[in-house]
């Protein structure tokens, strides 16, 4: 997803009373109250602006203006579109602008230091729910404020949308569960493991409702927008009840560094980052778009073939992966090289993935149904003119392993020869 949007708090629920005053009054209210419920002071000042749904969809294309453009978005849906995760013909910043603009409440811009809280869609609720917005919002300011570097990463990250998925749901958690902290009847102090999952059981239940915005929206960009706040939420209260805030602390120093650890925190495995061979592109082809699909979308991918258990035992196997999309002139070349936890498990997903590719490929340009090719933990996907390159991909490609998000870092946020920095997202206009 648009880094710009990694953010953005689309909140589903919240409760807490209007404060009286001028802006000014209730936002020196709100940031007293966010203060104390997070434990953690602003040291630059913030600004609240009102919006309806029409100002907040231009924010939001404000805020991602540089991650819109058809140069942009145009490759990155024809690569999800050869995965099988999107349909080839979706416009997919129409989508997400849409999605985004239908359900978000608020949104923290850290690159104008401004709170967008949306009253138009909160109807006779107003009054219950501006609070907790501008609560979670707040949170970001402070998170923006006191642990830049989590979200220098995840505005600056290229090519990583797995870590990147993970990263925003460590944000989102953290805010979600502050936020809940504000809701009327609720002891700050108190338990909120049973209010996350109270949380993330609406989300996924209007997530599967098929008449609901998200339920009409192409399923990766709808589960991509609930994913953060879903489960992230649940891990953030696991910390909070844990430790409190020193516990939300020390989630923003050591994020999951995956999102299989964010749908199974009791999994903590090594993610095997991918580095492809640098000559992957045969004659007459451009490598037009790569990056890491991960446990969320192989979990997308695969939800209408297998079975919920089946699927999960799956999912949890996923080690890592990189996938690029070639263009060969009218035809397009994939190459998706995937790892697992054991040969069984690469064996499972290349009988599964098989089954997709004629019809990935009746859709899309490829130049034909994808074959997987299996080597022990490894599941190579290759198109038909990549196929008698297959062993040159998998000996010419590195893999390196990771098992905390601090160590990945200090290693250049591989296969990046380095982590994106302030400097460096403020240069590309993100912040």
């Amino acid at each position: 997803m648009p880094r710009a949007w990694a953010v953005a708090a689309a909140l589903l629920c919240a409760g807490c009373a209007l404060f009286l005053g001028s802006d000014s009054e209730r936002l020196a209210k709100w940031q007293g109250q966010t203060v104390s419920l997070r434990g953690l002071t602003f040291r630059h000042p913030v600004t609240l602006r009102w919006v309806d749904e029409s100002e907040m969809k231009q924010v939001l294309l404000e805020e991602s203006d540089a991650e819109l453009t058809p140069a942009k978005v145009i490759p990155e849906r024809d690569a999800l579109a050869a995965l099988g995760a999107l349909p080839p013909d979706v416009d997919l910043a129409k989508e997400m602008v849409g999605l985004y603009a239908s359900q978000a409440a608020g949104i923290y811009s850290p690159r104008r230091s401004t709170l967008f809280v949306n009253q138009s869609n909160m109807g006779e609720l107003k009054s219950l729910v501006i609070g907790p917005i501008v609560v979670h919002e707040l949170t970001h300011a402070l998170q923006d404020q006191n642990f830049p570097g989590i979200l220098d990463l995840l505005l600056g990250l290229e090519d990583q949308d797995d870590v990147a998925r993970a990263l925003q749901g460590t944000v989102e958690g953290d805010a979600t569960v502050t936020m809940l902290g504000a809701m009327p009847g609720v002891d700050a102090k108190a338990d909120r493991m049973h209010l996350a999952e109270a949380v993330r059981d609406s989300m996924l239940k209007e997530l599967d409702d098929r008449s609901s915005e998200f339920g009409r929206a192409p399923r990766l960009l709808a589960v991509s927008l609930v994913f953060p706040y879903a489960y992230g939420t649940v891990i953030a209260a696991s910390h909070w009840d844990t430790a409190g805030n020193a516990g939300l602390d020390a989630l923003l120093v050591e994020p999951p560094l995956s999102t299989l650890e964010v749908l199974h925190p009791e999994a903590h495995p090594a993610v095997e980052f991918v580095k492809l061979p640098d000559d992957l592109a045969p004659e007459g082809c451009t490598l037009d778009y790569a990056n890491v699909a991960g446990a969320l979308l192989v979990r997308v991918l695969f939800e209408a073939t297998l079975y919920a258990a089946e699927r999960e035992a799956l999912v949890s196997a996923w080690r890592g992966d990189r996938y690029a999309k070639l263009g060969c002139g009218d035809q397009w070349e994939f190459v998706w090289l995937t790892r697992w936890s054991a040969p069984e498990a690469a064996e499972r997903f290349a009988k599964v993935y098989d089954s997709l590719a004629p019809g990935i490929a009746a859709r899309t340009p490829l130049r034909g149904p994808a074959q997987v090719v299996v080597r022990g933990r490894t599941a190579l996907v290759v198109t038909p003119g990549l196929r008698p390159r297959a062993d040159a991909i998998l000996q010419g490609a590195q893999i390196r392993a990771y098992e905390h998000f601090s160590d990945w870092v200090a290693g250049g946020c591989y296969p990046d020869v380095a982590c994106p920095s302030r400097a460096t997202v403020q240069r590309a206009g993100l912040k």
